[in-house]
């Protein structure tokens, strides 16, 4: 008798302790889910609202007119912002009340990780601007410089130009990245290796594989500088009146035709006129 007396008594402690268990634990998760209910329904009004107002104030088109637009679609961002930047509210609210509802439950850890989150989140926003009013300038940068040079009468004015906006961009990454608190260690490594690949492969190019090609374009600035449009000149066997000096040929017109000379002749010979 004692001992199913005992029993009963341990059976009967059992269930008080889960019954007070349970009293204790059903509010909070009562209270946890109007927390999320109410949240779902505030960040549903907070998207709304957002789209709205960016739409009457066209915020795409001032995007479009600063040239933002152009710098988020090489990006990769084909959605408007008009609807990208509050799908992103509606998702922070989401997890702001995510998080406050894992601290009513007494869900520490998963408190803590959103709570981590929240702190990384003001780095990465500050990368992205970085790289939008970089890609900005860089386009803005390059279009100056290729403008500049075709003013100039610089043949390869756009090259030149989009050389500008890819260092620009290149920079900005760097610093885009230091924001985001990664070990520059790795950042510096991969610099070094990116132009260290570039000048090998410029060196092999220009010292290789096109010797002709580097040879005619530095004769073709010879060229330009020692003959005037319109003079007659004899080169290669062939006299006319010189028409244009392209990047790599010289085109003189002789008895209504054109002919084509490479610039490397004009270094390769005296030049009777």
């Amino acid at each position: 008798m004692n001992n199913q007396f005992d029993l009963v008594g341990v059976l009967q402690e059992i269930l008080n302790n889960m019954l007070l268990a349970t009293t204790e634990f059903v509010p909070r998760i009562v209270t946890a889910l109007v927390i999320l209910i109410i949240g779902f329904i505030i960040a549903k009004i907070v998207q709304k609202t957002l789209a709205t107002v960016l739409s009457r104030i066209k915020f795409d088109s001032l995007l479009e007119k600063g040239g933002i637009s152009e710098s988020l679609s090489r990006i990769g961002m084909r959605d408007p912002m008009s609807v990208f930047i509050p799908k992103i509210l509606y998702f922070l609210l989401l997890v702001f009340f995510v998080r406050t509802s894992s601290d009513v439950l007494l869900l520490h850890e998963v408190s803590n990780l959103i709570g981590a989150f929240f702190s990384f989140l003001p780095s990465v926003i500050a990368s992205i601007m970085i790289v939008l009013l970089g890609t900005m300038l860089g386009q803005f940068a390059g279009r100056a410089v290729s403008a500049a040079a075709a003013g100039a009468g610089i043949e390869y004015a756009a090259v030149l130009g989009r050389l500008i906006s890819a260092m620009i961009v290149l920079i900005v990454g760097i610093l885009a990245v230091t924001q985001l608190k990664i070990d520059m260690a790795i950042v510096h490594s991969v610099v070094l290796i990116l132009f260290g690949g570039l000048a090998l492969a410029f060196a092999l190019a220009f010292g290789l594989g096109a010797r002709e090609i580097t040879r005619s374009i530095v004769a073709g600035l010879y060229v330009r500088r020692t003959f005037a449009i319109g003079e007659e000149i004899q080169i290669g066997g062939e006299r006319g009146v010189l028409k244009s000096v392209t990047p790599i040929m010289t085109l003189i017109e002789r008895d209504g035709r054109t002919v084509a000379v490479p610039n490397s002749a004009f270094v390769q010979r005296a030049l009777p006129r």
